[in-house]
């Protein structure tokens, strides 16, 4: 059965477990894409990787490998253990692509490795011996490579572009000493712990910072609320100084007003003989003042005085009182309507 797996920018397809002798090498280059928050859609292809872990060559058959499946669950495993992104959700995209060669593998991790380089801003290039600690690496001492395969080897390796030094030195990196991977490793997981307490630090300064804020707005709030009501009930005591003052002014010119002595400005008595009637003569004086008056007209008559009183005569209103066999004289008397002046009677 062949399982195969695609890995988006590369296009290879790595296939596992197919006619291949026991004792051969399975050379495979092994890595995880990670990507954070972007619904699972993870591939080099798309430049949309945030994150890679990626180990240098290895033989897969190695017993401490245990086959490509193993090696796809163990790293996907420390990938998910080891990453620290700061996204909620990650979405992993581990792979080993098979090589004929070790040239080929090692050829492969470099061109992976550089496009990384250019796309991926958490990424992490690790001897094998960081996920499988027993990994011996290279070919298996039991094993006995062919003559085809040496020649095959060779003419490979003068044909790379990279150069035979550049492949040597991967050959030789994977075999580092466990004590030294294992202080990288620690070293490593000591800058993501500093990382992570300066991303909380800074945290909780800018949530300090934003309650602040809001306790200084809070309080501008409340004293501008305050000085608002304090203008408020100035205005409010200012109207009613003001009535108070209106008030006092029109008692003031009512008072003035009732002690006027309307006879200055009521005119003196207009005579109408045959008024109405033949006969009847008829008196008619007019308001001049500027407030209603009271007013008595009295004619003389060949039996006595002849009186009438008008009440609150209008202000430039005239008002009459007639009276038949009226003999002359004439008495008027007014005063200023409310006013408790009593009207004068004739002699």
């Amino acid at each position: 059965m062949r399982l195969a797996l695609v890995l988006g920018g590369l296009g290879s397809l790595a296939t596992f477990g197919i006619g291949t002798p026991a004792n051969a090498a399975d050379w495979r280059v092994c890595g995880t894409m990670v990507c954070e928050g972007n619904n699972g859609r993870c591939g080099l292809g798309r430049g949309e990787v945030d994150g890679a872990f990626v180990l240098q060559p290895l033989d897969a058959e190695d017993p401490a490998i245990g086959g490509p499946e193993a090696a796809v669950e163990r790293l996907k495993q420390f990938t998910q253990n080891n990453y620290g992104g700061s996204a909620p959700q990650l979405f992993l995209n581990t792979v080993c692509h098979a090589r004929d060669t070790e040239g080929q593998a090692v050829a492969g991790y470099e061109e992976w490795t550089a496009k990384l380089d250019r796309i991926a801003t958490n990424r992490r290039y690790m001897p094998v011996t960081i996920v499988f600690p027993g990994y011996a690496g290279g070919t298996r001492a039991s094993e006995k490579p062919d003559e085809a395969s040496r020649e095959q080897a060779d003419e490979e390796a003068r044909s790379s572009d990279r150069g035979s030094d550049a492949a040597e030195a991967n050959r030789e990196q994977p075999k580092q000493t466990d004590a030294s991977a294992a202080a990288e490793h620690e070293q490593q997981q000591r800058d993501e712990a500093e990382a992570r307490a300066k991303r909380e630090a800074d945290a909780e300064a800018t949530r300090a910072e934003a309650k602040r804020l809001a306790d200084r707005k809070a309080a501008e709030e409340t004293e501008r609320r305050k000085a608002e009501a304090a203008a408020a009930e100035k205005r409010r005591e200012e109207q009613r100084a003001e009535l108070e003052r209106i008030k006092a002014d029109a008692e003031k010119r009512s008072k003035a007003s009732l002690d006027t002595d309307a006879n200055t400005c009521v005119s003196n008595a207009e005579m109408q003989l045959n008024a109405s009637f033949q006969g009847n003569t008829a008196a008619r004086v007019i308001n001049g003042c500027g407030v209603p008056v009271d007013i008595r007209v009295c004619l003389m008559t060949e039996g006595g005085w002849n009186c009438g009183v008008a009440w609150g005569v209008a202000s430039q209103a005239g008002w009459s009182h007639s009276t038949f066999k009226a003999t002359g004289p004439v008495f008027v008397d007014a005063r200023v309507s409310g006013s408790n002046k009593p009207l004068r009677q004739p002699n």
